[in-house]
């Protein structure tokens, strides 16, 4: 089997990032449609840091081919969703200026940012009525660099490891 230069294979990843960038997460399970039952894969990505940084999301068919590359600055403490369409009523939504035009199955994507970025990220399969409002949600697995998945059930074997999402309540 050969995959094209930047495309996620059926085996793991094709090639490296470019360089400066680094690949912060990988995710499987990436769907699109766009008429009917409608879903849409998003992506919320969260910049922790003290500095603006630019993230590039791309999501990829299920044996390849690269229908939607979704690329924004996000703020410190600000949280972008990159979408592979367009979601009615959702701020700070990064979405393809036209629609993919394609459904995708059993698709893949990953995030990648400047090596060195502070982000956190979450991925989910929205489920949308005709009209693009969102009408159910389900979470997608993250995978770091290396290709495992980031434990959301964190305990003394995983120290160090990075868990999301967490969410704290003030007070």
């Amino acid at each position: 089997v050969v995959f094209a230069q930047g495309e996620i294979g059926g085996f793991g990843l094709a090639d490296d990032p470019p360089d400066g960038l680094e690949t912060y997460y990988m995710f499987t399970g990436v769907y699109n449609k766009e008429s009917g039952s409608k879903f849409a894969t998003v992506v919320h990505c969260t910049n922790i840091g003290s500095t603006a940084v630019n993230v590039k999301v791309e999501f990829f068919a299920g044996v390849g081919g690269l229908p939607a590359t979704l690329t924004s600055d996000v703020d410190p403490s600000e949280t972008k969703s990159f979408s592979t369409q367009a979601i009615a009523s959702w701020p700070n939504l990064v979405s393809p200026a036209t629609p993919l035009g394609v459904e995708i199955q059993h698709g893949s994507g990953w995030v990648r940012a400047v090596e060195g970025s502070e982000i956190i990220c979450t991925t989910q399969i929205v489920a949308l009525d005709g009209t693009g409002v969102p009408i159910d949600i389900a979470k997608l697995h993250l995978f770091d660099s290396n290709g495992d998945m980031i434990d959301v059930n964190p305990g003394p074997e995983n120290a160090g490891d990075i868990f999301l999402p967490l969410i704290l309540k003030g007070s």
